[in-house]
């Protein structure tokens, strides 16, 4: 039999505790003489565990310059998506419509880029066709 995962709640309200624990699996284990030393194994998790490391992370020397450089190439775009697009306030659930949505965002975030540059390059559409070629090839 499966254990659900269960909370317990810690002091405070964000330290949310899951334990797992699977009995039935742990009985037919063949590492089960390493891994437990009573009848099976319990896994504890905590829900907010990886955002504490993340925070712990990007406060590092490291984190804050590789966060510097996220900021000039990556998160720019984020900030627009949000702004413009408004992704993030889209009520999809699931994975494939997530990605989806992603995808269809960028793609027509890129020809509108791709638009403006023409515009403001008084590109031909020779030109354009080629420096998308060329840059397909690289």
């Amino acid at each position: 039999m499966v254990h659900i995962p269960h909370h317990k709640k810690k002091e405070g309200g964000n330290k949310i505790k899951l334990v797992y624990s699977n009995y039935e699996a742990c009985q037919k284990c063949k590492y089960k003489r390493k891994c437990y030393k009573k009848n099976h194994r319990t896994i504890t998790r905590y829900v907010h565990e990886v955002t504490y490391k993340t925070e712990r992370l990007m406060s590092s020397e490291e984190g804050i310059k590789e966060y510097k450089l996220r900021s000039k190439t990556v998160e720019a775009h984020n900030g627009t998506f949000k702004r413009i697009y408004h992704y993030d306030n889209i009520p999809i659930t699931g994975l494939k419509r997530v990605q989806n949505l992603m995808f269809t965002i960028v793609a027509s975030y890129n020809l509108i880029r791709l638009f403006n540059l023409i515009k403001e390059k008084n590109m031909d559409l020779y030109s354009v066709i080629s420096l998308i070629k060329f840059i397909s090839l690289t």
